[in-house]
């Protein structure tokens, strides 16, 4: 592991650890927001991890629709999918030249560890991806990327991915936010402390060249 990548999960560990709110609590929900900048579109990629336990029963229970203790039917997967989905993205806000982004949904997964029983049950893993088409184009950009956990409890790990001709030319932090750090594996690595916070990026689009096609 890159040791820029060690220094930054310790600072959210740390950011957490001295929020009054996590003092003595174990750590039971964790996201990830994973967004990626092409010269056309932008893309957030949604993690959401619940460890097995009260939380994750309380959500199984809630999309068990017909109470035979399982979920495993198509409706009760998607009701449980529209709660994740809320868990991981309603808090969040994507503005694009300072106009919110509206942001559609391309695809998710849902993965229930431990089998679908809803006692005992176990973990929960959802996964969603949302895209925005054709909202760069060439020139500078503001990007802003808000967040804010619930309740003012837990960190978000936030990775910023560049398409080709897009590049980071500034960007401004508040609130609880972790700057984003020199990219690692074309990944640049910050996040949202407990109680969230806004990364706001400046960016530049130059229109790449398609190859030409060689000749028959």
């Amino acid at each position: 592991m890159d040791h820029r990548t060690i220094v930054f999960a310790l600072g959210l560990v740390a950011a957490f650890c001295m929020t009054g709110n996590a003092l003595g609590h174990l750590v039971v929900r964790e996201r990830e927001l994973v967004v990626v900048v092409g010269p056309d579109d932008v893309s957030v990629r949604a993690r959401l991890s619940i460890h097995a336990g009260p939380e994750a029963a309380r959500l199984r229970a809630a999309a068990d629709l017909n109470g035979d203790g399982m979920v495993q039917n198509g409706a009760e997967r998607d009701a449980l999918s529209a709660r994740l989905r809320s868990l991981a993205t309603s808090e969040l806000s994507l503005q694009l030249n300072q106009r919110v982004l509206a942001l559609a949904v391309d695809q998710h997964r849902l993965l229930l560890s431990g089998g679908a029983l809803v006692e005992p049950g176990g973990g929960i893993q959802f996964e969603l991806v949302l895209l925005a088409r054709g909202v760069l184009g060439p020139g500078r950009h503001e990007l802003r990327i808000e967040d804010g956990p619930p309740a003012g409890r837990g960190v978000v790990a936030v990775q910023l991915r560049l398409g080709p001709g897009v590049s980071l030319v500034g960007q401004r932090s508040g609130g609880a936010a972790v700057a984003l750090g020199a990219p690692v594996d074309d990944l640049r690595h910050g996040g949202f402390g407990s109680g969230g916070g806004s990364l706001t990026l400046d960016l530049v689009c130059v229109r790449t060249e398609s190859r030409p096609r060689p000749s028959d």
